[in-house]
């Protein structure tokens, strides 16, 4: 028999890694995908990678603030994908 994976408990220890690398005041992006109140330039989907790679997503939003974009940023879980959630 062949046991399941246990994917709750795989992505607890991804988020507990996302807790120690990155402040809470460094997290801009939406947690769960929320259609934009306003226009923006670009719409980005960090996946769920972004957990482990958080200082990438805020180097990104850093040059696009640099560079004046109107950017909406958010991240949804590997259960998830752009598709599900209407983008």
């Amino acid at each position: 028999m062949v046991d399941r994976y246990d994917y709750a408990g795989h992505f607890r220890g991804i988020r507990d890694q996302e807790r120690l690398v990155l402040s809470a005041q460094e997290i801009t992006w939406q947690e769960k995908y929320e259609r934009p109140t306003r226009p923006v330039d670009v719409l980005v989907y960090l996946g769920c990678h972004v957990m482990i790679t958080g200082h990438l997503a805020i180097e990104l939003t850093a040059v696009l603030d640099k560079l004046g974009v109107e950017v909406n940023l958010f991240r949804v879980g590997a259960y998830k994908s752009a598709a599900e959630v209407g983008v």
